[in-house]
């Protein structure tokens, strides 16, 4: 039997069925397996699996053949040109004769095609008191953005819990976004006390339910996306397609006060995007959390729990790559949910979504595995309080500040969580401005956690972050996402076609919390020895490391920019080896030098991040300088040495006289006071 399965309005592609003997979550996942950068297998490769291929910036599917090699269970890139995303479909017939869909996702691309000297800019949106108590922090953050290649910029605006005044704030993020003499803004950060939009009258007995589906938790839910929606089709500003005229909704299905909704009460009308989103936004907010420590009276806990995170994203980003137990565990009590509606298959498989990005960010199925993410008595899984992982995805029945069989914010004010990005899904906690929320305590958690999301209605898609993407530009591609990339299907039981199930898709909960700039870990990083300068020639002594089983060679690559917020440019790339050694640079103009470091491994289980591009390191190349020469003798003497801060090493032994003019004085170097 035929299975027809529409992906998009111009593309139908045909599968043939297998069959299945029991259904879980694992069971709505075909697993992939990275062996280099533009290669993959396909476990249980057979005439079942159908492969799709498109470029990240496309919408529409073709069949992956059109620009890969398939032969037997392996997929190679052909096309040189560009990265894409493959994505696998398998249908299969459980014992019942009932069809599930099973789908797996990853990208590829050439090695380091996309390393590019820019990253676009981040805004840091920040409330005026945690700018001034936490100065410094801030300023490291700001250095740590740089040295990954974006231009920084810093707003603060008064403190608020009023959701109408998220107006104000959008339209200071919208002015940043205008500028056309920066970088354009592709990130921005809120960082304590901003107001949280709210959008929406969700309802289970209205056109557009409330994603956890209870009736009593509709109305108004959280709606950061209101700052990253920038523009309509055409250019005009989006603010006029967010409106609050129209929703009234009723206390008994607002869970929360501020789940009501009312025209003219500053909440708005939208329960979906009205458009795409720009902006990939992250919100860092330790308001309300009381069994953090948190008073309404003083704001000292809130500043520490801020102070907290900040000091642990930058040890993120400056120390070595981690040792992990395992790079990706899941934490699954909900398995595979069925339902049949008049001969459809709906079927939603929440922790899928955590298998799906484990293979796809880890290169190799055997690095994705079972844990606790909170340590359970009896339990033949490892704990997260001890066990650590890279990505972890929990899913269970939940409240406000538990997710059962997982985690509760009680236990996470006791046991740290090993776990550096994560994802979690149950009832009610994807309202994320809630006291004491189980989301933002999971960034409140003494622990390794920097960013947590609510995935499964619908499912987020982290790829792009294998290809050194930011965690916040996939999650404008899962904001973004119309159903072209699948999380839960509906299945036609008499002809196998399927279509996504779209509960949740563009809707306006959909928030990240944390610093949207993260990335998966680099496993090269380097240290710059010393420096030296000889006119406009510059030598590093640099000292590179290499995590085991990346190899030892690496790409130093060097960009160079009139300051530390850019516009950087590429200088050049050197192929070096790891350890101490010099890079020799010609031409270096005066500014800012960055240097970061690549590995040249092929990706597979034991290389999975040979992507990722190490932490830039950058160092002043001084404001422009002239030197002149004054002959006193016939002979030519050496020229002056410099150091990377226009700091003078060495003075010419001979009778060779140097005039440095530097921000308005001269200087006269030589070998004897004339």
């Amino acid at each position: 039997m035929l299975v027809t399965a529409t992906l998009s309005l111009f593309f139908v592609v045909l599968i043939f069925p297998a069959r299945l003997l029991s259904q879980g979550a694992l069971d709505h996942v075909v697993p992939i397996t990275a062996i280099a950068q533009a290669a993959c297998v396909i476990s249980g490769m057979d005439s079942s699996v159908v492969l799709l291929a498109r470029r990240p910036t496309d919408v529409d599917w073709r069949d992956a053949t059109m620009v890969a090699s398939v032969s037997g269970d392996t997929v190679v890139l052909r096309d040189t040109t560009s990265a894409y995303d493959i994505l696998a479909l398998r249908v299969r017939i459980d014992s019942s004769n009932t069809p599930i869909l099973a789908s797996g996702l990853i990208r590829l691309s050439r090695r380091h095609q996309t390393i590019a000297a820019t990253r676009g800019r981040c805004l840091l949106v920040v409330d005026s008191e945690v700018a001034s108590r936490l100065a410094a922090e801030i300023g490291t953050l700001r250095d740590d953005w740089r040295a990954e290649g974006f231009a920084t910029d810093v707003i603060t605006v008064d403190a608020s819990d009023d959701a109408a005044q998220a107006r104000t704030v959008r339209a200071r993020i919208v002015e940043h976004y205008r500028r056309s003499d920066r970088p354009p803004l592709t990130h921005v950060l809120l960082l304590g006390a901003i107001p949280v939009p709210y959008s929406g009258g969700f309802s289970v007995r209205g056109a557009v339910p409330n994603p956890d589906f209870h009736e009593e938790h509709g109305g108004a839910w959280p709606a950061d996306v209101y700052y990253a929606d920038m523009t309509l089709p055409g250019g005009a500003d989006a603010a006029e397609s967010w409106t609050d005229v129209d929703i009234s909704t009723t206390t008994d299905i607002a869970a929360r006060p501020q789940n009501s909704n009312v025209p003219g009460d500053g909440r708005f009308d939208q329960p979906t995007l009205p458009s795409d989103i720009e902006l990939a936004v992250g919100r860092v907010d330790m308001r309300r959390m009381s069994a953090f420590g948190t008073t309404d009276a003083s704001r000292d806990a809130e500043v520490t729990l801020l102070r907290q995170y900040l000091n642990r994203n930058h040890r993120y980003r400056a120390e070595p790559m981690k040792a992990y137990h395992a790079l990706a565990g899941i934490d699954d009590f909900f398995g595979a949910f069925r339902r049949e509606i008049q001969g459809f298959v709906v079927t939603e498989a929440f922790a899928a979504n955590g298998y799906r990005i484990g293979h796809a960010l880890m290169g190799d199925t055997s690095n994705t595995i079972r844990v606790d993410i909170s340590p359970e008595a009896g339990s033949r899984f490892p704990s997260l309080d001890t066990f650590r992982v890279l990505f972890a995805y929990g899913s269970g029945p939940g409240g406000y500040q538990h997710c059962d069989g997982v985690t509760t914010v009680e236990a996470l004010t006791k046991q740290p969580v090993r776990a550096t990005f994560t994802l979690l899904f149950g009832s009610y906690f994807g309202d994320m401005d809630a006291d004491n929320n189980l989301m933002r305590a999971m960034l409140a958690n003494d622990g390794d956690v920097l960013t947590c999301g609510w995935a499964g209605r619908p499912h987020w898609f982290l790829h792009g972050m294998a290809g050194d993407g930011t965690i916040g530009e996939s999650f404008v591609e899962t904001v973004n996402n119309a159903g072209t990339l699948p999380g839960g299907t509906i299945v036609e039981r008499s002809s196998l076609t399927w279509q996504p199930y779209l509960l949740g898709t563009r809707s306006i909960h959909m928030a990240l919390l944390g610093d949207p700039t993260l990335r998966l870990p680099a496993p090269t990083w380097a240290t710059i020895q010393g420096t030296e300068r000889r006119g406009d020639t510059v030598a590093l002594s640099v000292d590179i490391g290499i995590a085991a089983g990346y190899g030892d060679s690496v790409l130093a690559v060097i960009d160079v920019a009139p300051s530390a917020d850019g516009p950087w440019s590429r200088h050049s790339i050197h192929r070096t080896a790891s350890g101490p050694s010099t890079i020799q640079l010609v031409a270096v103009p005066p500014g800012r030098l960055r240097l970061r470091p690549a590995v040249l491994a092929n990706r597979g289980a034991t290389a999975p991040f040979t992507t990722i591009v190490g932490r830039g390191l950058v160092v002043s190349t001084g404001p422009p300088t002239t030197v002149n020469e004054e002959q006193h003798e016939e002979q030519t003497g050496p020229a002056l040495l410099m150091d990377i801060r226009g700091r003078i090493l060495a003075a010419p032994s001979s009778g060779v006289w140097f005039d440095v003019r530097r921000d308005g004085a001269t200087m006269r170097f030589g070998p004897r006071r004339p």
